[in-house]
């Protein structure tokens, strides 16, 4: 079972001051308030330090280069660079802090996002890409995104999009600038993107010509939420900015400034623009916004992907499939970047190409929208009460009436039904832990265990009373009913026979087996019991304000209880301190625990999902009719609930990790 995907830990890195004797101020923040600070002192003058930089750029263009040996001297290039960059910056405290940072993620199982705000400009131009720790001996950004934050008045919160995404293409190569593999990339954007599109999730478009005014026309289309160039780009001297080349009416290459790209593109829609060009995302000393990036961030673009330095067809094309196949996967952009660069580096080993692409972000990342699940009618137009997944997750039993049905939702065929006396209504269904019995209970005053292969029945307990809820031990040779009598009876499967009879105050309304073979029971008496078996001893008793409708045992084999006083709440493992309480509206009928931790519950008209902590509501699944039963699949990718009007499978795009946070 794969732990839902939590959100990373934000690492902010702020860097200010000017140059001197102590150096720069750095300044990093962590998640829950947790800071340090420290100075950063370069051991070279900024003279010194261009030439650094040089040879990094250097360095990385040959390492495109096909050659056999793995290790180097331009990657020792790099990487001592790299190395002096990091030891500059983590010193101190802030090393001591991002070495607890990095072990809550590993104990908890989430990435680390660093977020870098360099103020001083002689600092902003580094590659800091290529921040190399050597006691762990990794590129920070081959393993956790490395993001700029520009530094601007304000942070950009993207409108919410609705779908599909349009993308809009540029491609330009003016007759004198070297010959690029765009046709090839152009495929490459198209088949990663081709299930989006096939869903109507995407669109992509092309602008028709290769000129300024062609892409002026085309910005009229829109709207536009992502601009992709692939062509030329570079550094005008004269007019202190990057710059795009595009084709003029005779060929020629027609440079377009930053800011003026800025301007046509400038769009309240317009998220995330994507130069894979050549030096997009290069500057001078002087100013930081000088780079196509900086120009196009300054105006509010949430998100920038640009290239610092020279960059190969072979590493552009990869940039671009692994890039949108990360995005289509609804991916933040920093993840679809470092995805990219790995497989930069995996597709030219030894290259030193996944350190050309910059990141700058002004947003959260996030580009579609969370993806919705899918509803699936199982039955319509009666009610249905009682709701199971198999351990396994392939079939659903769900009662309606007096019969019960059994079905597989992924596969074909006929689903089984079986059936109680006539006008009677099944109340409750369970399997067995291996799925090869069915039991069911209800107003009939029986209870029956089927096999579920054949559809016969097996095994048939007379009671005197109503029976609300069943369940089978673990080894399956013995099954509980919970009856109106205010008794639970454990039964002998073997014999026919109960073995033992538990009582609360008033009818029980919930059973269920838990860790160990013991036995957890709910009722009116506003109880909720668990009892050593098979003794019959009650062990603990916990208590709601008013009748407990549901029992179970979340991940933690926590007790979790639930009742008409509309709290789900989760007990510690001794005394009656709660861990979690979970507050509805309207009681709550039905708990159902699975998919690495996620608790569902069924209260009024809408099943509620809640996170691995049991602490937040995460999501809610609405429903035209009153929802009477919940089951989750042990994976934690379907909710099946069971309501007034029928029943309903919820199919959850991520899983237990829906909707991402």
């Amino acid at each position: 079972m794969n732990p839902p995907a939590l959100p990373p830990l934000d690492v902010m890195i702020e860097i200010s001051g000017i140059n001197g004797v102590d150096g720069y101020d750095v300044l990093v923040r962590c998640p829950r308030g947790a800071e340090a600070a420290s100075r950063m002192r370069l051991p070279v003058t900024n003279a010194e330090l261009e030439v650094l930089v040089d040879g990094v750029r250097q360095a990385v263009l040959t390492s495109a280069a096909p050659r056999r040996r793995l290790v180097n001297e331009q990657e020792r290039t790099v990487q001592e660079f790299g190395g002096m960059l990091y030891d500059a910056l983590v010193q101190g405290n802030v090393r001591g802090l991002l070495t607890s940072v990095r072990e809550e993620a590993r104990r908890d199982g989430r990435g680390i996002r660093f977020v870098l705000q360099v103020r001083p400009r002689e600092l902003a131009r580094l590659p800091w890409e290529f921040l190399f720790d050597a006691e762990e001996d990794e590129y920070l950004c081959l393993n956790f995104p490395v993001i700029r934050r520009p530094t601007v008045p304000r942070s950009t919160v993207p409108p919410r999009m609705n779908v599909p995404l349009r993308i809009l293409g540029m491609v330009a190569r003016p007759d004198e600038s070297p010959a690029l593999a765009i046709e090839e990339e152009q495929k490459r954007l198209a088949h990663a993107l081709a299930g989006l599109i096939g869903a109507g999730l995407v669109e992509l478009h092309w602008v028709p010509g290769q000129g300024w005014r062609d892409l002026q026309q085309a910005t009229r289309h829109g709207p536009w939420h992502v601009f992709h160039f692939i062509g030329h780009g570079g550094f005008d001297d004269s007019a202190g900015e990057g710059f795009i080349a595009l084709r003029d009416d005779n060929g020629r290459t027609k440079t377009l400034l930053a800011s003026q790209l800025a301007t046509l593109l400038r769009s309240e829609l317009l998220q995330l623009v994507v130069l894979n060009a050549c030096e997009t995302g290069s500057n001078t000393s002087l100013d930081p916004f000088s780079s196509v990036a900086g120009a196009l961030v300054r105006r509010d673009i949430p998100a920038v992907l640009a290239m610092q330095f020279e960059i190969t067809d072979t590493a552009a094309i990869e940039l671009s499939r692994t890039f949108y196949g990360t995005l289509a996967e609804r991916q933040p952009v920093d993840a679809a970047v470092t995805d990219a660069r790995k497989a930069m580096w995996m597709a030219n080993q030894g290259t030193l190409e996944w350190g050309t692409p910059v990141l700058f972000l002004r947003s959260d990342g996030d580009l579609l929208p969370p993806a919705e699940p899918e509803r699936r009618g199982l039955a319509a137009g009666r009610a249905v009460w009682a709701v199971r997944f198999s351990a396994s997750g392939e079939r659903v039993a769900f009662a309606a009436g007096r019969e019960v049905t059994v079905l597989e939702p992924d596969r074909d065929g006929s689903p089984l039904v079986v059936r109680h006396a006539r006008l009677s209504a099944v109340a409750a269904v369970a399997f067995s832990p291996d799925g090869r019995w069915l039991a069911s209970a209800g107003d009939d005053k029986t209870a029956r265990v089927w096999e579920v292969a054949a559809g016969k029945e097996m095994l048939r307990l007379h009671l005197h009373h109503w029976v609300n809820a069943v369940s089978f031990s673990p080894d399956g040779q013995h099954l509980a009913t919970a009856g109106d009598d205010g008794t639970v009876r454990v039964w002998s499967l073997a014999a026919g026979e109960p073995v033992t009879v538990l009582r609360h105050d008033g009818p029980v309304r919930a059973v269920v087996y838990g860790p160990g073979g013991s036995l957890a029971s709910g009722a009116d008496d506003g109880s909720a019991r668990v009892w050593d078996l098979p003794g019959g001893e009650c062990v603990r008793e916990v208590r709601h304000d008013g009748p407990v409708r549901a029992v179970a045992f979340d991940a933690h084999d926590r007790l979790v209880s639930a009742g008409d006083d509309g709290t789900v709440r989760g007990w510690e493992a001794a005394g009656s301190a709660t861990a979690y309480r979970l507050v509805h509206e309207d009681p709550v009928l039905a708990v159902a625990t699975g998919g690495a931790g996620t608790i569902a519950t069924a209260s009024g008209n809408r099943v509620l999902l809640w996170d691995p902590a049991g602490h937040t509501e995460r999501a809610v699944l609405r429903h035209e009719s009153p929802v009477y039963g919940v089951a989750l699949n042990p994976a934690g990718t379907r909710v099946v609930a069971g309501t007034a009007a029928g029943c309903d499978l919820w199919v959850l795009p991520g899983g237990a990790s829906w909707p991402s946070e």
